[in-house]
């Protein structure tokens, strides 16, 4: 799952979604200005995964996923993109279609 990761670790810098939060605007996050994935690595290589987990859904269980969406849905969501960062898009599509969506279908 290390490499799921990668892509949302840059949600972990501060930047402007913390200062819109606090009611100011703030520079970009440091990794808008990188422009070599291996400074990027060399910068995020100590990220924690608790604070991926606080800025991105991150899990390798289904039924965790699941029970996220289904909140999502009871908020009033219309619709849902997932997004898979991973290499196995194919294994993601049929895990997702054989056991998260029908469960969020009889949920409806």
């Amino acid at each position: 799952m290390t490499g799921a990761l990668d892509p949302f670790i840059a949600g972990v810098f501060p930047g402007l979604r913390q200062g819109a939060a606090m009611g100011r605007v703030r520079a970009p996050p440091v990794c808008w200005d990188v422009d070599l994935a291996a400074t990027f690595d060399a910068i995020s290589e100590d990220v924690p995964m608790e604070k991926v987990t606080q800025v991105v859904n991150v899990s390798a269980d289904l039924g965790a996923h699941t029970a996220r969406l289904a909140e999502y849905a009871e908020l009033g969501f219309g619709k849902i993109f997932l997004h898979h960062v991973g290499q196995e898009q194919e294994a993601f599509v049929a895990a997702f279609g054989e056991k998260v969506l029908p469960q969020l279908r009889s949920a409806a």
